[in-house]
């Protein structure tokens, strides 16, 4: 049997704390992660669109759930 769809179906729920360093990475990159909640979506890491600087708050691209990372600063010490 088919999953159901989740799109958008935490949209207005409260936002919650995440460490980004122990999410499911989605592919190689060291960023993109698998949605904790819905584990179809995906986390993009957004980054200021005038300075470039890693924002320490996503959302899930399928089920709309809200996140903020708690380990921003380290995150942005990542490698590719």
């Amino acid at each position: 049997m088919p999953r159901k769809r989740v799109y958008a179906s935490n949209l207005r729920a409260p936002v919650l704390d995440v460490r980004h360093a122990q999410l499911e990475r989605s592919d190689d990159s060291p960023y993109r992660s698998v949605c904790p909640m819905c584990h179809e979506g995906l986390l993009l890491m957004r980054r200021d669109p005038q300075t470039f600087i890693l924002q320490d708050t996503d959302i899930c691209c399928s089920c709309g759930q809200r996140f903020k990372y708690i380990d921003i600063e380290e995150v942005g010490k990542v490698t590719p």
